[in-house]
């Protein structure tokens, strides 16, 4: 269903879903600026990697302007957030799962360069997104009041609207996967807070 033409409804559907995960990084970051956290500054360039690769790779694979706007803003918001972790964070070196995390972003970004395959590239990279999201579910498991549900249920309503994007603009099967693996992850965090 490759339609050139822009579908107004479908671009709504992405602004809205940029507006609403912009909110959610808003809530999540407000705990950083009281001074109520220090995240970590490694942990936050590697997040901000990953979601520049997954974003300009699903740019590439579906080229789409209905479909980007939530991972471009999900990029520029992870940028936001990683500046403050320079500079009023800590560095506190990588974890394992963000080992995992950046060496399945490294195969990702050798197989875009080696294949061309934006699609592959984007596959492999929601591998990596989940094992970023590891040290989140244990540590919310272990203490739910880790996370506040809040900002975790409107990443998890942004995806849905990103998919109703996909929706109305699909061309490949391929194209639910980074908003449905998104959509997972976030509700899985938001529903393992509310315990």
């Amino acid at each position: 269903m490759e339609n050139k033409k822009l579908d107004k409804t479908s671009v709504a559907f992405g602004l809205i879903a940029a507006a609403i995960h912009l909110s959610a990084y808003f809530i999540y970051n407000r705990q950083m600026f009281l001074g109520n956290t220090r995240p970590n500054a490694a942990t936050w360039g590697l997040l901000l990697t990953i979601s520049t690769m997954n974003c300009v790779s699903y740019f590439f694979m579906n080229r789409d302007w209905g479909k980007i706007v939530l991972p471009a803003t999900s990029t520029l918001a992870t940028f936001i957030t990683f500046g403050y972790a320079v500079t009023g964070g800590k560095f506190s070196g990588f974890g394992n799962y963000d080992i995992v995390a950046g060496a399945i972003s490294l195969i990702a970004a050798g197989a875009w360069w080696y294949f061309q395959k934006d699609g592959l590239a984007n596959l492999i990279l929601q591998i990596a997104v989940t094992a970023s999201f590891v040290p989140t579910f244990i540590g919310t498991w272990n203490n739910p009041t880790n996370e506040s549900c809040l900002p975790w249920f409107f990443w998890t309503s942004a995806y849905i609207f990103l998919l109703a994007s996909v929706l109305r603009r699909r061309k490949s099967w391929m194209d639910f996967i980074y908003p449905s693996n998104c959509l997972v992850l976030h509700a899985t965090v938001g529903l393992l807070a509310l315990r």
